[in-house]
């Protein structure tokens, strides 16, 4: 996972000046190079090296899917959203610069994503639009943006966790699942058995965010606690702490049975998953 991660960077850093001049490019750089985990790039890369594939010649687009995740997360903490303070351990986007320039910021890393992936001239046709249709739907009013929306509708609402399931299984397991998605994309490999378990992935993610958000502080995470402030329902406040970790263990325990069902080198994305749930912020 070092290696992806630190591949990642280097290449983010290459793409997106921190140019003093412009507030835009300022703002992106600010954003992009804030301490992300970098689970997603780092998902993707490994399900292209699981399929024997190089995978450092698939960089643009990890980094891609980074954008996406950033440019959501700078979205989500506006004022008209969940109206955080600090993310991944300094000030959100909109705090150290401005609402607009966040606003516009979002906007530009959304879209510059696909410009990336469409100019990587060294896969063919065919696997970047595979990449780029599993990426908009992903992250589209069928997929991330809807799962914001149903998050911000059900505040002030006791909700089941069925409900729950539904809200996260788009705000964060479709951008996981299509992460995985695009890795077999990027292969030329059948991408429809990843999303299931990139869904079920997305959905042990934010189990594991409420569990150690009731065990830990803000200063740990990273990040502010703004379900408590907006009255949302989580998985903790559902099932408590025990019900929550025996729900994770759970899931985790079936991701790990529906990855060795598949024609992949496993061990590429084990040490991944292990990283994932045993993580603390």
């Amino acid at each position: 996972m070092q290696a992806y991660v630190e591949a990642v960077n280097e290449r983010i850093s290459h793409l997106v000046s921190a140019d003093k001049d412009s507030d835009l490019s300022a703002a992106m750089h600010y954003s992009l190079i804030n301490g992300g985990k970098r689970i997603r790039p780092a998902l993707f890369l490994s399900i292209v090296d699981a399929f024997r594939e190089d995978w450092e010649a698939f960089i643009d687009m990890a980094v891609a899917l980074e954008m996406v995740h950033t440019y959501s997360l700078i979205h989500d903490d506006l004022p008209a959203m969940d109206d955080d303070v600090m993310r991944r351990g300094k000030p959100t986007l909109h705090v150290a610069f401005s609402e607009s320039t966040a606003i516009l910021s979002g906007d530009a890393l959304l879209t510059d994503a696909f410009s990336l992936i469409a100019n990587i001239d060294t896969m063919n046709t065919s696997r970047r639009l595979c990449a780029i249709k599993i990426l908009s739907e992903g992250a589209g009013s069928k997929g991330m943006v809807k799962g914001q929306m149903l998050d911000l509708k059900y505040e002030n609402t006791d909700t089941s966790v069925k409900t729950l399931n539904h809200i996260h299984a788009h705000k964060t397991g479709r951008l996981i699942a299509a992460a995985m998605m695009m890795g077999a994309c990027a292969a030329g490999e059948d991408p429809t058995a990843f999303e299931s378990i990139g869904i079920e992935l997305g959905l042990a993610f934010q189990i594991q965010d409420d569990i150690l958000e009731a065990t830990t502080d803000e200063t740990t995470m990273g990040k502010s606690f703004s379900d408590a402030k907006h009255n949302k329902s989580t998985y903790v406040s559902y099932s408590g702490i025990d019900g929550a970790k025996q729900a994770l263990s759970h899931r985790f325990q079936s991701i790990r049975e529906a990855l060795k069902n598949l024609p992949i080198d496993v061990t590429k994305i084990e040490p991944l998953i292990q990283a994932i749930e045993t993580r603390t912020h």
